[in-house]
């Protein structure tokens, strides 16, 4: 009984560790903001930013920034992205990696590797 109740002990204590954190630094309330997340299958649109930068609209309220680790062709021409995050899961917060399709108009397709920089705010989508 006693080896059943310190392997549940330290079976909780184990998992307690992979319990998610704030990503971010706290506040100026004092609370720390919660790690920004979006669902893949979510995505409902995107835009180019820059040569290297992607910005995808997983919601009306929500629209991340996806920068390329290390050269990406084409990102800036592309007609059609498909995201495909490296863990297996649905969903991808800021700093996660991913995997990033690329078709351009009339090119072939590429695939290239993208961090989720940031969360834009509501502003920065607005102005989209």
């Amino acid at each position: 009984m006693r080896i059943v109740t310190l392997f549940i002990a330290l079976a909780a204590a184990s998992f307690a560790g992979c319990a998610p954190m704030p990503s971010a630094a706290p506040g100026a309330d004092g609370e720390a903001e919660a790690r920004r997340c979006f669902l893949v299958s979510q995505v409902r649109n995107f835009s180019a930013a820059d040569a290297g930068t992607i910005v995808v609209h997983a919601s009306r309220r929500s629209a991340f920034e996806l920068a390329a680790v290390g050269y990406c062709r084409d990102i800036d021409w592309a007609n059609q992205v498909a995201i495909q995050p490296l863990v297996g899961a649905s969903n991808l917060c800021v700093d996660d990696l991913a995997d990033l399709v690329v078709r351009p108009l009339g090119g072939d397709i590429e695939r290239c590797r993208v961090r989720v920089t940031r969360s834009l705010t509501e502003a920065e989508i607005e102005a989209l």
